[in-house]
Order: structure tokens, then sequence, then C-alpha cells
């Protein structure tokens, strides 16, 4: 599942940058003994809306990792050790590092019209990602974290201030994932969180 932009990137005046959304399913909490299994990303324009699109199956040394019992609990009851093996099976995987060269590559190309100012790049975005993704990216793809916002967006976070702003409790608001639990589908939702906090915003200033 590929979606490219076909035109060079441009900066918008009102934010010199782009988002990068994504979502890693691994094999344990700790990066530094843990693999990871699938990555997904999406990269977004100001409004949330899609540009580019990656998603990966990365193949694993299983005599180099761990895999704890909670995320083997996880993936099994969503079906998604299932859908990996599978994946594995027809050839699907790539190795960690050339996941993360590939991921480099869109991260550098989607750069290329953002302020080159220190600091300046695309904004990581998702849930949790300062907290779990970043420092995931920092043990198995080191090359591309310098290239990227030093801010993040934790749409985590954005669903607490969409609670606020509705006045209803969080729980309210989570969304259904039928029980899935797969990088692209959890990007998606992060950006689906993301609009529906813009709107309010948007509406609150009369836009």
């Amino acid at each position: 599942m590929t979606t490219t932009d076909t035109t060079a990137p441009t900066s918008d005046p009102r934010f010199a940058g782009r988002f990068l959304f994504l979502d890693l399913e691994t094999t344990a909490l700790n990066p530094e003994t843990g693999g990871i299994l699938q990555a997904a990303v999406a990269v977004t324009d100001w409004k949330f809306d899609v540009i580019h699109r990656e998603e990966w199956w990365v193949l694993n040394d299983p005599n180099s990792i761990t895999f704890d019992n909670g995320a083997l609990a996880l993936h099994n009851r969503t079906g998604f050790l299932e859908q990996y093996l599978a994946a594995i099976g027809r050839g699907e995987g790539k190795d960690v590092r050339a996941m993360a060269h590939e991921l480099a590559a869109v991260v550098r190309y989607h750069s290329a019209g953002v302020e080159a100012a220190r600091g300046r790049g695309l904004v990581l975005a998702g849930a949790n990602v300062e907290s779990f993704d970043r420092k995931w990216l920092a043990k198995h793809a080191p090359g591309v974290v310098p290239m990227l916002h030093y801010r993040t967006l934790n749409t985590s976070s954005l669903r607490l201030v969409r609670a606020s702003a509705l006045a209803c409790e969080v729980s309210d608001l989570t969304q259904t994932q039928s029980g899935q639990h797969f990088a692209p589908r959890d990007v998606e939702l992060a950006i689906e969180e993301a609009k529906a906090c813009r709107e309010i915003f948007a509406k609150a200033a009369g836009k």
C-alpha cells in the first residue's frame, strides 16, 4: 500500500513543514531487546490530508530479540501474529536495515520543501510517539531521527483536548478498532483524531 506525492514538496506559509504519522508493532516495550514486526507511516500536509503512505513487514532474527508475554498475548488475540507470519511466508518481509533505509528516503524527500533552519523538519505524529516510537527509531532507524522536527504531535493527548472541548469523557471518544492492532490502521486512527481536533479549533476560530 503506497501512495506517492508526484509533485515536489513545498512549504505552506502558515506552517513550514509536514507531519509524519508513524506506528510500530513490536515484540516488546524495550527497543534495546525487542524487534519491530510492522511499521507504517503517512506523510500529511498541515490539514492532515495524506500525501504519501508506506508500510513494511519487518524480518527479525529470533535469536537476537525478545518477545515479552504482553506483546505476544496482544498479537495473538488480535490476529496480528497470524497475519505477520503469513506475510513473512509470502516473502513480503524486509530486514530492519532495509526498512530504515526506505523510511529515511521518505522523510528526506518530504523534507525537501521544509525550511532548512535547524530543528525544522517533518513533525513526528501519532499515539504516544514521543514516549514509544521515537525511542524505537533512535535504536533501529537512527538516521531518521535527526531529520525530524524536535516537536511531536501526540494524538493521545489531543484526545484529552477534544474530550474537554466536547465536555465528555475520554472513553466516549475512544476509537473502535474492531479488535485490530495493526500499524496502518493505527496510523489512520491517529490522523482521524488530529483532523477531529483541528475541526474543533477551526470552529472556535470562526473558520
